[in-house]
């Protein structure tokens, strides 16, 4: 498989550059460009950018060159969210198992990962932690608490926990296999990830 290192170095000698002189013109390290041409590393941010500009190609096509598409992967990925419902916390740490060992291979699941597993952190602070102080509170104040407020809760817990881990990843890997743009589907409150 071609990497970026290896679309750089033939980028350069297309160019007539040699390493040294690729490097003082875009302004990086001779060992660092060395190391991603060898594959050792992969040029993030402001070197990226700066090879780019040198090389005078858009960012996109070193970014995701060697990736593959595989929205069959993607859709699978958006589905592993449902995880949740046989293993506790699986919403997160199964999309984050398959994101990292995936995310420089396939196009678009950088981002894509990134923005599920956000949500999901989010998702899984609100529908976890919100019943659990809801029930210190009302324990801690001292009042005795009905037996149809908690089952109340429950289904208003469940009924979340559903929506979140449940039906949004189903609706989303549906588009995704009807051919919707691969975009952020999960609103950005936080970003922890990026």
């Amino acid at each position: 498989m071609e990497t970026i290192g290896n679309r750089i170095a033939f980028l350069r000698k297309q160019k007539g550059l040699t390493q040294e002189a690729l490097a003082e013109q875009a302004g990086i390290n001779l060992r660092t460009l060395q190391r991603i041409e060898k594959g050792e590393t992969e040029p993030r941010g402001a070197t990226l950018r700066l090879l780019c500009d040198v090389l005078e190609v858009p960012i996109e096509d070193l970014v995701d060159f060697g990736k593959t598409e595989d929205r069959g992967f993607i859709i699978c990925f958006h589905l592993s969210v449902l995880s949740g419902f046989f293993i506790p916390i699986g919403q997160i740490l199964i999309p984050f198992i398959l994101w990292i060992t995936k995310r420089d291979k396939i196009k678009d699941l950088y981002l894509q990962g990134a923005n599920v597993i956000n949500f999901q952190l989010w998702a899984t602070a609100v529908t976890y932690i919100l019943p659990v102080i809801y029930l210190t509170y009302y324990m801690s104040t001292g009042f005795s608490i009905n037996p149809k407020y908690i089952t109340a809760s429950l289904i208003l817990w469940g009924c979340i926990h559903l929506l979140f881990c449940g039906v949004w990843p189903v609706i989303n890997a549906l588009r995704i296999y009807n051919g919707a743009e691969l975009k952020p589907f999960y609103p950005w409150l936080i970003r922890i990830i990026k």
